[in-house]
């Protein structure tokens, strides 16, 4: 006869990574945050005001790993039109 694991109950709450020394849950960690590369050909030193930063296109060119910047560039007016994903 095999040596059969029991199947898990349908509503059974998935198991949370506990802290050896408190065996408290611990949160998982935080998705780590990409570069995001931006490009405007049209206006290669253009500049965006994003939370009170001035952001400035280099050559053409605007790179940043900040999710609010990245979020508000996309979110920009231009974006698809004279600014792009590089």
């Amino acid at each position: 006869m095999e040596n059969q694991e029991p199947e898990p109950a349908e509503n059974q709450e998935p198991e949370l990574a506990a802290d050896e020394e408190t065996k408290e849950a611990v949160p998982a960690p935080e998705p780590e945050v990409k570069q995001a590369r931006f490009v405007c050909n049209v206006f290669p030193e253009m500049a965006l005001i994003i939370k009170g930063q001035y952001l400035r296109f280099k050559s053409g060119e605007l790179v940043t790993d900040d999710p609010d910047v990245i979020e508000a560039v996309r979110k920009d007016p231009w974006f698809g039109i004279h600014i792009h994903n590089g």
